[in-house]
């Protein structure tokens, strides 16, 4: 989901006065900040046009490490003590639409720290 329709979306929860179950979208950015290095992702910026015939400007971050983040991330979680070690659980999703595909790759067993 894209920051605009993540925003969007968060709209559309307060105008119906629905709880939000999402973070902000600044603790998602301090998140990414931690675990979303530039060694492990490129980012840039294109345009696309989108259901409604208008132009947007997109961020796209492409992974160029894929195998590195699991790894990186897990031994992030060791040294701050929130995962044992013992086992993972994983999911792994993904969602294809046109000519993109975005993959969502989730450690089950450990707090949600938004």
């Amino acid at each position: 989901m894209t920051r605009f329709t993540f925003r969007k979306v968060k709209k559309n929860l307060k105008f119906h006065h629905i709880q939000d179950p999402f973070p902000s979208i600044k603790k998602i950015m301090e998140i990414e900040s931690v675990v979303a290095s530039d060694d492990i992702y490129n980012n840039y910026n294109v345009s696309t046009i989108d259901g409604e015939g208008r132009v947007r400007e997109v961020t796209v971050s492409e992974m160029t490490d894929v195998r590195g983040f699991p790894t990186k991330r897990v031994q992030q979680l060791l040294h701050a003590g929130i995962f044992d070690g013992d086992f993972l659980w994983l999911s792994i999703t993904g969602d294809k639409g046109g000519a993109e595909f975005k993959l969502c790759f989730s450690i089950g067993n450990v707090p949600n720290l938004t």
